[in-house]
């Protein structure tokens, strides 16, 4: 308000300041032949703002009440009319000060007016009021307000079938109408699309009909089925049957299938209910199982996330099958329904947005993605690219460059194998790559029990001498063992083509193993005790034997094995009985070592299988068919042959017995340990203990008591628990040794 009358002012000070010196001039002059009514009159004597306002209010009226002085001059100025003078400017006074309004309460007063007419309409149509009554603006105001639109008579008489009408209808629906009508179009075009459905209409081969054996068959059962039918339609002894040759390879293709159960489970998932993508060799994984299927092997492994209903996903089915079925054997397929297995997803590296996603798992190697979305190429062009990222993420073999790389690697002093051969600058073919391949699967499984190196035959002739291959192309595979106890280190060097080097690498790794008795963990079980699809394998358990022991039990072991093999041969058998009959020693300890490079001990679960063998230090084990059998220390010379002629008793474990439950698992994290040992109620209650103790005395304590107190308690915790402990020096090791074995896990 301040700022508006200091404006006012200043805008007509000049000219009320010229009005009043020209009105008292003239007063001082003559007498006025007309003298100002009303407001100008007032306005004459007022404040600045009462005569701003008379004047304006003069300018409107047109002239009607206007100001006029004579403009006569001014008579001579007499003493005797001092008086006169005098009392006409204190009757000025006095009427100026009558009439004088203070300049803000005339401004207030009249934006206070100017609300009321602004304010008053609003209040009429904003604020409903019944005890007051509603303010009606002036007519002008009234007329100049919009009408509200409203439906005339013409409109309200029209029907719906009238032309407008439907227009104005279809002008107010016209937007909801054209979405829901693309929506339709979306799920017509997605219901009608093509894709690829497998088709099975074909009939397949049925192993458990080759055999005669039921689908719940038991191992032990198939293997006396496959026994009685290969004796009876074997070639050999019926030369004149030309039918006998193909059942025999049905027989013995059935059974190395129904055999090996991941084999026989890919099988079983081949008769699928209709509708969903079925996978020829691949295995269904699921929450329960890819913690111990996948991540805990030593195998490489391609897991494809799908869902059965997307589009991409059944797009890239017969990409997966056929990759599949040319890399069968060399690398382990496996498949997660994303409808049916979410929490399966939950041990993926990454969360899972689009489909199909294929992850390559490795051990010690961090996994790897391949999207399996088909562009625009062409479907050979997708085949070529995931075959590219299987070949292109597949573990490595170790290559030797220089003559010095290889002299310092073979030095080592540690089981080699060494996989050379001789290019002499020559490309090399598509079945030396599949060779070496499976060369290189062999060599990522054994890591952990050889070391592997490949070099070409140029830096390795100095080791190798006379036996390195010099024909172009040709292989050689070096086996180089431990030396014993005041001997020699053995070499065994061997010359495959290329169709028989993974066969060939297999056969050495089996012989130098089965002199050996390494230790037996969740991981490598499988691959020692476990069966191939060939002949029948066993484990020889040790448990807690000394190295003395142990090497006296391995001496005892090879001897049994060359009799047994000599009395065969002197009964005639043209077959190798040694190729149907394997046994695996292995180890096991009821103790833990503390340090991570160590082997740790048994779990509980263990003390169950170890009392069916009935405590034996030396007991045998058959994986596939859970059955034990105890075995006398001093009776290993003849445990081949008691084997073989079935004179031990075999003893079937219980369903609710697992053996791979109680085997040693030295990557089992820490978390996991700690649960496991809180359940039980001795764990329970130290825990308890541990904690109120913690609470009780803690806060009261300074904090140089408080960290001596935390070093203490963590010392003795470490030396009670010897988990603890080898976990602690864990965190340390593993980041300085990362290449180390025992800290490649992929949990």
């Amino acid at each position: 308000l301040k700022k508006e009358a200091n404006k006012s002012k200043k805008k007509f000070v000049a000219e009320v300041r010229t009005q009043k010196e020209a009105k008292e001039q003239a007063l001082l002059s003559e007498e006025p032949e007309e003298v100002p009514r009303g407001r100008a009159a007032k306005a004459a004597g007022g404040s600045t703002f009462t005569k701003v306002v008379a004047a304006e209010e003069q300018e409107d009226s047109g002239g009607e009440e206007e100001e006029t002085v004579s403009a006569r001059p001014a008579p001579p100025v007499s003493t005797g009319s001092s008086k006169s003078k005098k009392e006409s400017a204190a009757e000025r006074k006095k009427r100026e000060a009558r009439s004088q309004v203070s300049d803000l309460e005339f401004l207030a007063s009249e934006q206070s007016q100017d609300y009321r007419q602004v304010a008053a309409p609003a209040r009429g149509r904003f604020v409903i009021d019944f005890t007051q009554k509603k303010e009606t603006p002036a007519a002008p105001l009234k007329e100049a307000r919009p009408k509200k639109k409203g439906k005339s008579s013409d409109e309200s008489d029209r029907q719906w079938w009238d032309p407008q009408v439907i227009k104005q209808k279809l002008d107010v629906f016209a937007g909801p109408m054209l979405m829901l009508g693309l929506f339709v179009a979306i799920i017509a075009a997605r219901m009608g699309e093509e894709s690829f459905m497998p088709d099975h209409s074909d009939e397949r081969v049925d192993h458990y009909g080759a055999l005669g054996v039921p689908k719940d068959e038991s191992i032990l059962g198939i293997r006396k089925a496959y026994k009685a039918l290969a004796m009876e339609w074997h070639p050999d002894k019926n030369p004149d049957c030309q039918s006998c040759a193909e059942r025999f390879a049905e027989i013995g293709k059935a059974y190395e299938v129904l055999s090996n159960p991941e084999l026989k489970k890919a099988y079983d998932q081949r008769k699928k209910p209709e509708g969903q993508l079925q996978s020829a060799v691949s295995e269904s994984l699921s929450a329960a199982d890819f913690e111990d299927i996948v991540l805990r092997s030593n195998e490489v492994w391609m897991v494809q996330i799908f869902d059965p209903s997307d589009g991409a996903s059944r797009d890239f089915h017969p990409i997966w099958e056929e990759i599949s079925l040319q890399y069968q054997g060399k690398v382990r397929f496996g498949r997660i329904d994303a409808t049916q297995h979410r929490r399966a997803l939950d041990y993926l590296p990454q969360r899972v947005v689009l489909m199909p996603l294929v992850y390559r798992f490795a051990r010690g190697l961090h996994p790897e993605s391949f999207l399996g979305i088909p562009s625009t190429r062409e479907a050979k062009g997708e085949v070529a690219a995931f075959r590219s990222f299987l070949l292109d993420s597949y573990p490595k073999v170790h290559h030797l460059e220089t003559a010095e790389e290889m002299q310092q690697w073979w030095s080592a002093g540690r089981q080699q194998i060494l996989i050379s051969r001789s290019t002499r600058g020559g490309k090399v073919r598509k079945k030396e790559r599949e060779a070496l391949l499976e060369a290189h699967r062999l060599a990522h499984e054994w890591e952990g029990f050889f070391e592997f190196a490949q070099a070409d035959v140029s830096i390795t002739s100095d080791i190798l001498g006379a036996q390195s291959p010099q024909p172009k192309g040709a292989w050689a595979i070096t086996l180089r063992t431990q030396p014993r106890a005041g001997g020699n280190a053995s070499l065994v060097v061997s010359m495959p083509e290329d169709e028989k080097l993974g066969t060939t690498m297999q056969g050495m790794i089996a012989k130098a193993m089965a002199e050996e008795a390494p230790f037996l963990t969740k991981r490598n079980h499988k691959q020692l005790c476990g069966n191939e699809g060939h002949g029948r394998k066993y484990c020889l358990v040790l448990v807690s034997l000394s190295e003395a022991a142990t090497a006296q039990a391995l001496e005892d072991l090879a001897a049994s094995k060359a009799a047994y093999a000599q009395e065969s041969l002197e009964g005639g058998s043209e077959e190798d009985p040694l190729e149907d009959l394997h046994i695996q020693p292995v180890r096991v300890q009821t103790w833990s070592n503390r340090m991570p490079w160590q082997t740790v001990a048994v779990g509980s679960a263990f003390s169950a299988v170890w009392a069916e063998a009935k405590y034996s230090q030396t007991f045998i084990v058959e994986l596939e068919s859970k059955r034990v059998a105890v075995v006398k220390l001093n009776n290993l010379r003849e445990v081949f042959q008691q084997v073989a002629y079935e004179d031990l008793k075999f003893i079937e474990l219980p369903e609710t017995t697992s053996i791979v439950r109680g085997l040693p698992d030295p990557e089992s994290p820490m978390k996991r340990e700690l649960v496991a040992v809180l359940s039980t109620f001795v764990g329970g209650l130290s825990g308890f203990v541990a904690i109120a103790v913690f609470a009780a005395v803690v806060p009261e304590l300074p904090v140089a008591a408080v960290g001596i107190a935390s070093g203490a308690s963590i010392l003795l915790l470490a030396v009670i628990w010897p988990r603890f402990c080898r976990w602690s020096i864990s965190l340390v090791w593993c980041t300085i040794f990362t290449e180390k074995l025992e800290c490649q896990t992929n949990l």
